[in-house]
């Protein structure tokens, strides 16, 4: 038996306790799967959850974050972390705002690799408790993390991977122009955090000075995105965007179009307390 079905059993066990054994609480799974090193959620997955919660009552929830086995465990667990919140803040725009739902949050890192295809490992599951027709107050669950979460690091890192420009130019593609709203509409749901937008180029090779002007227009295409956001109401206290030139290249040695492509993209750090200045 895996550890996720103890945990599962084990909490059925303590509502049914305090429910009485006439009225066990009844459970209901929901699995949202990610792309590779992602802690995006999938639009897919997004409206497909909320089919699935309906409008039945919920008691309490608990959402537990994997990873696949690919890469050093310390960052697997961080990963996993990233996606849990990733689903948890899901959940607080989907769900009524005065619930008081209590919420189990956890990230469990390679652990419990499922078999086959790696990308049935990179997931998050929710476990919803639901309220039986008269339930007694729900006991409080206390949030716990193994290890604790460094502040100085961004939540989570969502990659555009979408978001592209025509080559040596802040001028987003014709697919980009139609896709950028639907991320400026995420974004905007994210008001109380803190952002700042990475530009970067494509540039093979030793990493540009800032007085390169290829660096100046990552720089360019950061604030591109940045006059976006403050034009829809983000506040501007709350975001900063920077150049990062050739920097962390998606593709160190291009041969193709898309390769190039990909490199100049835009990404943004996500971030509970104000990063501090480099």
């Amino acid at each position: 038996m895996h550890t996720t079905t103890r945990c599962i059993v084990l909490a059925i066990g303590i509502f049914a306790g305090v429910m009485g054994s006439a009225q066990p609480a009844r459970t209901d799974t929901f699995i949202f799967h990610f792309a590779f090193d992602h802690s995006e959620i999938r639009p897919v997955d997004s409206s497909a959850l909320r089919r699935f919660l309906g409008d039945f009552a919920i008691d309490s929830i608990a959402i537990t974050g994997y990873t696949d086995t690919v890469g050093p465990p310390e960052y697997n667990q961080r990963l996993s972390q990233r996606r849990a919140m990733a689903v948890g803040e899901l959940l607080q725009h989907v769900l009524p705002t005065d619930m008081g739902t209590p919420v189990h949050l956890e990230g469990r890192g390679e652990t419990e690799p499922l078999p086959g295809d790696d990308s049935e490992s990179r997931r998050v599951t929710v476990v919803f408790w639901r309220r039986p027709p008269t339930p007694p107050p729900p006991p409080p669950v206390v949030a716990q993390q193994d290890t604790p979460r460094d502040v100085s690091e961004p939540d989570t890192i969502l990659r555009l991977d979408d978001i592209r420009f025509y080559a040596n130019t802040t001028n987003l593609t014709q697919s980009a122009q139609m896709i950028l709203p639907r991320h400026i509409n995420y974004l905007l749901t994210l008001k109380d955090r803190f952002l700042e937008i990475d530009g970067y180029c494509n540039s093979p090779g030793p990493l540009l000075k800032p007085t390169d002007p290829l660096y100046i227009l990552s720089v360019k295409r950061a604030k591109f995105i940045y006059d976006q956001l403050v034009e829809q109401g983000f506040d501007p206290d709350r975001v900063i965007y920077k150049g990062k030139g050739n920097a962390n290249p998606r593709n160190a040695h291009p041969t193709t179009r898309d390769e190039m492509d990909k490199n100049m993209r835009v990404e943004i750090r996500v971030f509970r307390v104000r990063p501090k200045p480099d």
